[in-house]
């Protein structure tokens, strides 16, 4: 009679042996002697503290890896397609990444504040394609008003992103791929010193009030350093002859490109070698 609760089970059995599983990883690798930093070490070693049983400390965990894997590999895959679409700005980014890193490094944390163009790619992708595009809704707590309708406690308000990041006042050409809004002082939007602005801090992408998404600052951090890195080790490129939509997106609460094809080369034989390198490390930590 209410087939939506056997989905919800199925899904809850998935989701929970997944997060079950990646804390006996981390359990395990403990056990082996390995420290290497992680929330789910963290929990372990101060479960007594939290006053969490196992399953209740893998899903506050599991779920935080959850919602920001999904999200985070939405903005990637959008950034793909804007540089698809721009390689002006893709030539930019390996032109800034190129004077902080050489052959032999790849762009870490502490090369983002000499990175504005990085983080106004990241800023222009989350405004251009927000991963929530329709936004959530907050229900006021008070008394409020809006361009003469009176709004009581308990009205349920829905913030969409998408128009907000469309506001044509805010920013000309909406429709365009342009992160030169976010650098130069002929745009509403510029804020300086470059070395801080652009940022993710109370962006709208990010939703608004005690409700903004707790995983801002770990998104931001995440997404800067992956489109530094990909700037650095490759090139996004039109597949030759073959069309990338403008827009073909999927539906649903948060949304991505459908897959499209394209290009993904490494820069140079050095930069492939330190990827793989570097990818083996992080596999194989003790060699």
């Amino acid at each position: 009679m209410a087939p939506f609760k056997q989905e919800a089970q199925r899904l809850h059995k998935s989701e929970l042996q997944l997060f079950r599983q990646l804390q006996a990883d981390v359990r395990e690798d403990m056990r082996d002697g390995e420290l290497r930093e992680s929330f789910t070490r963290t929990f372990l070693e101060r479960q007594s503290e939290f006053g969490l049983s196992d399953d209740e400390g893998s899903y506050v965990i599991g779920t935080l890896f959850e919602a920001g894997a999904g999200t985070t590999a939405a903005a990637m895959t959008s950034f793909c397609l804007a540089m698809c679409h721009s390689p002006f700005w893709q030539e930019k980014l390996h032109e800034e990444v190129d004077r902080v890193a050489t052959d032999d490094r790849t762009p870490d944390f502490d090369d983002l504040p000499n990175l504005p163009t990085v983080r106004a790619i990241v800023k222009e992708v989350l405004r251009w394609r927000p991963v929530t595009a329709g936004g959530v809704p907050h229900q006021l707590i008070k008394d409020d008003s809006y361009e003469g309708f009176f709004l009581p406690p308990g009205t349920i308000v829905h913030a969409n992103q998408w128009a907000i990041h469309r506001e044509i006042v805010l920013y000309p050409g909406p429709e365009e791929f342009n992160p030169l809004r976010w650098l130069s002082p002929d745009y509403p939007t510029f804020r300086e010193p470059l070395t801080k602005f652009p940022n993710l801090q109370a962006y709208s992408a990010f939703g608004f009030g005690r409700r903004i998404c707790p995983g801002l600052n770990v998104a931001e951090r995440s997404l800067k350093l992956l489109v530094a890195r990909l700037g650095w080790a490759c090139r996004v490129e039109k597949n030759p002859g073959v069309e990338v939509p403008w827009y073909d997106y999927t539906t649903g609460f948060n949304v991505q490109p459908k897959p499209f094809d394209f290009n993904l080369n490494a820069r140079s034989d050095t930069r492939a070698k330190v990827v793989e390198s570097t990818w083996r490390d992080r596999k194989d930590p003790a060699g």
